[in-house]
């Protein structure tokens, strides 16, 4: 079976001289693995190689009862060129390809992860070094949302509360959102600034709070999305270490 479809390269490991063996986020699809023949060396048939962060119509040949698929050609529709002229906007591209691999399973489609990655890097492409950290915490709210980790934000997860009558926002460690106080017992919390949510209310506003909040916004995601990835990501230390 012939399949031609957009997709991101999530991974790409030398195999001999001139093959690669890549990872391929698909439209439709998921993840892929395939070989690339001499992907080091052809310009003909993998023009611009295959570069991270870089959107391409790909052409793939899969054999039913074959691990590997077999990678024959790309083209690439958006390079995301300006992602490589900036140290911390490739280590914020990259920490999300690691958290998009995680999610992303084979043979199984992930179109709302697909287009909120697609947005995320033409963002990060686009935007100043400055924004990083808001369009970051975005993405990650995104894709909470797209695979059901979401904490609950605007009501206690267990009995449902309004946040309207919260006198201190409780935000379990355990990733499931915000507690009122009546359902603290046994629940293990940390007290957030009501401004940190805001930030979460005014996401998708222009306007970039104090870095402060957001990185306080992050931790209260990375609770919900931590416990479910089932291994170290080696990028996000350097994606806290940017900001410190």
């Amino acid at each position: 079976m012939i399949l031609e479809e957009l997709a991101f390269v999530l991974r790409a490991v030398k195999y001999g001289e001139r093959d690669l063996i890549v990872d391929l986020f698909v439209e439709g699809h998921g993840k892929i693995s395939a070989i690339a023949k001499s992907a080091k060396t052809s310009k003909k048939r993998f023009p611009g190689g295959l570069e991270p962060f870089s959107k391409m119509k790909i052409k793939v040949k899969i054999k039913p009862n074959r691990s590997l698929s077999f990678l024959e050609e790309t083209d690439i529709r958006n390079g995301n060129v300006e992602i490589r002229s900036s140290f911390d906007k490739i280590t914020v591209a990259s920490y999300a390809t690691e958290l998009v691999s995680v999610f992303v399973q084979p043979d199984e489609p992930s179109d709302e992860i697909f287009s909120t990655f697609d947005v995320f890097l033409k963002r990060v492409a686009k935007s100043s070094d400055a924004m990083l950290p808001k369009l970051l915490l975005n993405f990650e709210t995104e894709v909470a949302k797209c695979t059901g980790f979401s904490p609950s934000l605007n009501a206690c997860f267990k009995c449902g509360e309004s946040v309207d009558g919260f006198l201190k926002y409780r935000v379990s460690r355990g990733g499931e959102g915000l507690i009122c106080r009546d359902c603290t017992e046994g629940e293990h919390y940390g007290i957030v600034e009501k401004s940190t949510m805001t930030v979460f209310w005014q996401l998708y506003q222009d306007a970039l709070a104090e870095y402060f909040h957001v990185a306080q916004a992050r931790r209260i995601i990375w609770a919900s999305l931590g416990p479910v990835v089932d291994r170290e990501l080696k990028t996000r230390a350097q994606v806290e270490a940017l900001w410190v």
